[in-house]
């Protein structure tokens, strides 16, 4: 969806009634909830392991080095990382690189 477009289906069309708005409201608010990046906080890979169910783009800051989705594809993290989960691979995915940045 180009910019434009999410305008127009989220601001457009709108003829005064309360309802149509809320109903254009709750729709951008999913939108944004579902493909938005939601940053949580920092935490170490064990504590990310652990994590029960975590949800789609949740990302975190790492304060450790390890091997994140031992079970699947392994991804090698360091200290200083943003990595976010993925729930369609139902996989930890690199976000930022600490070393591109120079954290």
């Amino acid at each position: 969806m180009t910019r434009d477009n999410f305008i127009k289906k989220y601001a457009g069309g709108y003829f005064g009634d309360n309802l149509s708005m809320e109903q254009k409201l709750y729709a951008m608010i999913g939108f944004v909830f579902d493909y938005c990046p939601k940053y949580k906080g920092t935490a170490t890979v064990d504590e990310l392991t652990a994590l029960e169910g975590p949800d789609n783009l949740d990302v975190y800051r790492l304060t450790g080095a390890g091997n994140l989705n031992p079970d699947g594809d392994v991804l090698a993290v360091i200290v200083g990382d943003l990595v976010y989960y993925d729930t369609g691979a139902a996989l930890w995915k690199l976000f930022v690189s600490a070393a591109a940045i120079n954290v």
